[in-house]
């Protein structure tokens, strides 16, 4: 019988890792960056460590969701991350993708020559970054944004990174300096410097800096730039009730009620308040 399941990728590194690892001989260092080394480290990282961190990364980021109640009368977040007392609530979910963030780290790191060799090593800083940020703790996640920032440079990682040390920015209300960092990698991202797959990150984090300092017809350049890459119907259709909004304080009301019906196009979630809106 065929085994198919060997003609996997991911099974075929982790069986060469197996069998070819210096594991087998000499219990897999993590001094040296000899091939066999990273196959085990990465593999074991990935599978073992990195995706059950970030399984708790994700559902406590959707129970965050869950628990937030946006208030209607501001102007909406892109991504509301809550209070003090909605980020304890997750603390048990973000405290083990902590955990497994940190471990992946120790246990699988091989930088040797200034280099970091095992490619899940990033994202288990990655990892470690985002649960501190969604417990409210930025001062940690700005720490572990800067060594993204200054190891992983040039990779999506350290963009990635970088995004989120500005969003810690915001959430500190230090918004002239977000956006001065987001404006740079905005310039990086026009070089070809900046990762795209990052792009929907950056604008969000822009639009975050930028309302707050009522620089309403930047953010609605960005929110359309948000927008066009996403393909998140939930941030589409914040972004464009957010949209609306601006518009309507900005007493441009035909412009916010088309903004407000295409809101409908991405749930239903919205039609009560898109109505209450109109009412006004």
């Amino acid at each position: 019988m065929t085994l198919r399941w060997l003609r996997r990728p991911v099974c075929v590194n982790l069986l060469l890792a197996i069998l070819f690892s210096p594991f087998v001989l000499s219990s897999c260092s993590t001094e040296k960056a000899k091939w066999g080394n990273i196959q085990y480290h990465n593999t074991t990282c990935h599978y073992n460590v990195w995706w059950n961190g970030n399984e708790s990364l994700k559902q406590g980021r959707e129970k965050l969701h869950a628990s937030v109640v946006d208030d209607y009368t501001r102007f909406l977040l892109p991504e509301n991350i809550g209070t003090d007392d909605n980020a304890r609530a997750v603390n048990p979910e973000m405290d083990r993708a902590i955990e497994k963030g940190v471990k992946g780290i120790k246990k699988h790191s091989i930088y040797v020559k200034g280099e970091e060799h095992v490619p899940y090593i990033k994202e288990c800083y990655l990892l470690t970054a985002y649960a501190t940020f969604y417990k409210h703790d930025f001062a940690s996640t700005a720490n572990t944004c800067n060594i993204l920032v200054s190891q992983f440079a040039g990779t999506r990682a350290g963009d990635e990174g970088a995004v989120l040390l500005a969003r810690c920015l915001v959430a500190e209300k230090r918004y002239a300096e977000a956006e001065a960092a987001l404006d740079q990698l905005v310039v990086n991202l026009g070089k070809g410097n900046f990762n795209r797959s990052v792009r929907e990150k950056l604008y969000m984090a822009t639009v975050e800096a930028t309302v707050p300092q009522e620089k309403y017809k930047k953010a609605v350049e960005y929110i359309h730039q948000a927008v066009s890459v996403s393909h998140s119907s939930r941030h589409k259709a914040r972004l464009t009730f957010l949209m609306a909004q601006i518009y309507q304080h900005l007493d441009k009301r035909p412009v916010a009620a088309k903004y407000y019906h295409e809101v409908l196009r991405y749930g239903p979630e919205y039609v009560m308040e898109f109505n209450a809106r109109l009412g006004e």
